[in-house]
């Protein structure tokens, strides 16, 4: 399944890049199979209308050198006759060859080279042994020179279909390199529109989902910081991506900074009642001490009355002593808690921190993606350096059916069926060139399609940027409550520091009244040290009394900052 940000982007980008290799290899094979069939043209059409002309050429040499022995005896017309021969044999070799994949055509040419050595055998040869063996007299008693001519004409006749034939084979293979040319125009300018589309959706749909899913998430969160700690908020994000793992993973640190403001409120609740307990039995421990100093000084009208007092006060301070020991426990819990809140927020920026990282690691993977377009851009302009060469394979192969013309226009009528095949590979010369120019603008078109495509990329690689942005913009609401857990967790230790010398404080005050006690008993031994302890005592009880007080406003200090975050 294709659900990360990562796995998206490399999907479009390898269909983007899927595209543009399918695109240059239509353009290749197209190229070759239009060169292919150009050279088919030239080489083997061109080459089998030359031969076909220079057979009936040599033919008209053979009955020139035929008629002017006859008339002269003269041996070279024999010799230019036997060239013509030798000559018309290695044209239907080469004729061979080149039909050799056409059954038809081979069986045209073997007509036609049956039809001439009938005509060879059974005229020329016949008359040019008859002239050689007598004279001019007796030759023309013996030879009639229009014997031949029904022989000649089947043979030229023959010849003059073959070149018909060849010429519609011709015609038939320019028409199908025209059909060529279209369909790989159309089949490049469709798979361009349809690549540029599925390049620019894919892009816009990603870009907008990333855009989106941050957008709303950064919103929640700067939502929470400005209500002073709003913890009620959740992100609904149903992407399956990072960004839904982000979302996720905010949800649960939320969660747990509720669950442990909550635990805090209830530390802090619990430290405050105990501080209005501390405070109270401070009083009443301090009233008592009083009493105790104002019966030392008549403890001689009743040293029972001062002994009950005292026992009193030490049941009450063992009492006080407890409750300090408990203010002291919850202090260091809420400490512990608060601690944890901290850690938890920390954990919430790592994660945000982690999510970027992965952001700035996907825009990167937009850059190399880039370079690979640049890359392809490179690729679409050599295959522009392939279609200047046919461009000048065809001006070439134009020069070449000029210079066939003009050489058909100096064989005069012999050379007229030439010359229509010049025109013809002239007119395929030129309609090569047209094609290929035609590709060579789809090909520009392409590059710039490419070119818009780069574009698109880098846009998506700064909404990219855009997104890195909202995640540190994200990160620093998290960093701002973090700071908040932390200046509360400054005030509880400063609370546990406080309850930590009020019971130390108390357990000094039991310790004295313990001696208190032991001086009451021994009264009739010191009554001036038991007035002694006693003071000392109520001054302890009225310092203990003052940091109870101050421990009763911090807790109540706590338990505001604490209300600030809406659970």
């Amino acid at each position: 399944m294709i659900r990360t940000i990562k796995s998206k982007l490399i999907f479009s980008f390898g269909i983007l890049i899927t595209s543009l290799i399918i695109l240059c290899l239509l353009s290749i094979l197209s190229l070759t199979k239009l060169n292919e069939e150009i050279e088919i043209v030239v080489k083997q059409d061109f080459s089998v209308m030359s031969h076909a002309k220079d057979i009936q050429k040599n033919i008209v040499d053979i009955e020139t050198a035929e008629r002017g022995y006859l008339f002269t005896g003269d041996n070279d017309y024999v010799t230019a006759y036997e060239r013509a021969k030798e000559e018309i044999e290695a044209h239907f070799m080469h004729l061979h060859d080149y039909v050799s994949d056409n059954e038809r055509q081979v069986e045209n040419l073997r007509i036609v080279e049956e039809a001439f050595q009938l005509w060879l055998t059974d005229y020329v040869v016949k008359n040019i042994e008859i002239r050689s063996s007598n004279s001019l007299e007796l030759t023309s008693s013996l030879v009639d020179l229009n014997s031949g001519k029904a022989s000649i004409d089947q043979l030229r006749s023959k010849l003059e279909n073959f070149i018909d034939i060849e010429q519609q084979l011709m015609q038939g293979r320019i028409n199908s390199l025209n059909q060529l040319s279209v369909i790989a125009e159309l089949t490049l300018i469709i798979a361009s529109i349809v690549a540029i589309i599925v390049a620019l959706l894919l892009g816009i749909g990603i870009t907008r989902n990333i855009t989106k899913n941050l957008s709303y998430i950064s919103g929640v969160i700067l939502e929470m910081s400005n209500a002073g700690g709003d913890l009620t908020k959740r992100i609904n994000v149903k992407s399956k991506d990072e960004i839904g793992q982000l979302g996720e993973n905010t949800n649960k640190l939320i969660e747990g900074i509720s669950n442990l403001v909550k635990e805090v409120n209830n530390s802090a609740t619990l430290v405050a009642r105990n501080s209005e307990e501390l405070v109270v039995a401070s009083i009443e421990t301090t009233e008592t001490i009083s009493q105790i100093t104002e019966t030392n000084s008549e403890i001689a009208a009743g040293s029972e009355e001062t002994t009950s007092y005292i026992e009193s006060a030490v049941g009450k301070m063992e009492n006080l002593n407890a409750l300090n020991k408990n203010v002291k426990d919850n202090a260091e819990l809420v400490k512990a808690k608060s601690i944890d809140m901290k850690e938890a927020s920390m954990n919430g920026v790592h994660n945000v921190s982690v999510t970027t990282a992965s952001i700035e690691k996907l825009q990167n993977l937009s850059n190399e993606n880039i370079n690979v377009m640049n890359h392809l851009e490179k690729k679409s302009s050599e295959i522009g350096n392939i279609i200047n060469s046919i461009n000048s394979i065809a001006d070439q192969t134009n020069l070449l059916a000029l210079n066939a013309a003009i050489e058909a226009a100096r064989a005069g009528e012999a050379g007229k069926g030439f010359a229509v095949v010049a025109m013809e590979v002239r007119k395929l010369a030129e309609q090569s060139k047209a094609s290929a120019e035609n590709i060579g603008d789809i090909i520009t078109q392409i590059q710039t399609e490419i070119t818009n495509a780069i574009t698109a990329t880098t846009e998506v690689n700064k909404e990219a940027k855009v997104s890195v942005d909202s995640a540190n913009d994200t990160e620093s609401s998290l960093q701002l409550i973090a700071d908040k857990i932390a200046e509360t967790l400054t005030l509880v230790e400063n609370i546990t520091e406080n309850v930590n010398g009020t019971y130390l404080l108390s357990e000094d005050v039991t310790k004295v009244f313990r001696e208190v006690a032991v001086i009451s008993e021994e009264t009739s031994k010191g009554n001036q040290n038991n007035a002694a302890a006693s003071e000392e005592g109520l001054a302890a009880m009225e310092q203990m009394n003052s940091s109870a007080q101050v421990l009763a406003q911090q807790a109540e200090k706590l338990k505001q900052t604490i209300a600030n975050f809406k659970i």
